[in-house]
């Protein structure tokens, strides 16, 4: 038997190392952009399912009977609900109500992608059962870039 069928060399050990953090050094950069697009479609998927569900809540009865006419906005700041502003706070606990009917409690749904800054929605409602659903956005990232409009 040989000395040589003992194992590898410290030399062969050491070059396939030195490749192995090449090839991690060139997935790595690409890995992450695809964590990211990944959060930013959910995120997507997110605030289209909460503008979807306004526009639903609107159409429902005893909802839109307490709406009044005017603008409704849902802010997410830092990825987390902050609030819901309107014409009157009935008006926009009715639409929280009816939003919270179909996409679940608003207080509990967090964004996952970190760039979005300030993202609103902005509702208007302009006659009964009528609305229509803006965005906006103060953050690194433009949320229009992302939706197409409900």
């Amino acid at each position: 038997m040989n000395n040589r069928d003992k194992g590898f060399s410290l030399i062969e050990l050491i070059t396939v190392m030195a490749i192995m953090a090449i090839i991690i050094g060139i997935l790595a950069p690409q890995y992450m952009k695809y964590v990211v697009k990944s959060r930013k479609s959910v995120d997507v998927r997110t605030i289209d399912e909460i503008s979807r569900a306004a526009i639903l809540s609107a159409t429902e009865e005893d909802i839109y009977e307490s709406l009044d006419t005017g603008e409704y906005i849902i802010t997410f700041m830092d990825g987390e609900y902050f609030g819901i502003t309107g014409p009157a706070s009935k008006s926009t606990d009715a639409l929280k109500k009816g939003v919270e009917s179909l996409v679940g409690e608003l207080e509990n749904i967090t964004l996952q992608h970190t760039g979005w800054g300030t993202l609103q929605i902005h509702a208007n409602v302009s006659t009964k059962k009528a609305m229509t659903i803006t965005y906006t956005n103060d953050g690194l990232d433009s949320y229009e870039d992302y939706i197409s409009s409900p």
